[in-house]
């Protein structure tokens, strides 16, 4: 299905603020990650809750959350086409950025379809994951995140990584504050080792 909206302009010139959307963001001066959900809320359930927990209380975080009764499909902007202000600029404070996304099971709902430019920390990611006992698939899927205008890319860096997370693993995230806790580490787990500094566990 195609967007409705092709940018935040034109999605913000028909749709109102604390209405039909919402963006919730925190800027920490000491992190070198931004965690992003830009199709949270009713959106993409379950990313926003994701990203805030891999977050926690030191990393960067942002999240456009879709807030209406319905129809919230139409607040969905491409990813290499999103960009809202606010987002734009904790991006360009950023060195590097996670995304965090929803998809249809599609007949597999339990890998993280793993995309973006940083070869490294992707690598790192999906072996923290697996080590968790979530499957990952960064080969043989069609969310590749290659695109350089993709928001993932946007930090500093010029690369980062895209997770796309199925529906029924999103469901038992939010439903499972083990499970939540345990997939957050594992991301937590890849980038802290990435940037050679203590994990923090959350």
């Amino acid at each position: 299905m195609l967007d409705r909206f092709k940018c935040y302009a034109d999605l913000s010139s028909e749709m109102n603020r604390e209405h039909d959307y919402r963006i919730d963001y925190q800027f920490r001066h000491n992190s070198e990650f931004l965690i992003i959900a830009p199709h949270g809320g009713k959106i993409e359930r379950g990313t926003t809750e994701l990203a805030c927990a891999i977050a926690a209380d030191d990393l960067s975080f942002y999240s456009f959350l879709g807030l209406r009764v319905s129809r919230n499909s139409e607040l969905h902007i491409t990813s290499h086409k999103f960009d809202e202000p606010i987002a734009l600029r904790l991006a360009a404070k950023s060195a590097k950025i996670v995304g965090v996304h929803g998809r249809r099971d599609k007949g597999d709902p339990e890998t993280t379809y793993v995309g973006g430019l940083d070869d490294r920390l992707i690598t790192s990611i999906e072996q923290q994951l697996r080590n968790g006992g979530f499957p990952t698939d960064s080969d043989n899927h069609g969310f590749p995140a290659k695109h350089p205008q993709n928001i993932c890319n946007r930090g500093i860096s010029g690369s980062g990584v895209q997770l796309e997370l199925p529906k029924t693993l999103r469901g038992r995230l939010i439903s499972s504050e083990n499970a939540l806790h345990d997939f957050s580490v594992a991301v937590r787990n890849a980038l802290y080792s990435e940037w050679a500094k203590p994990v923090i566990a959350i």
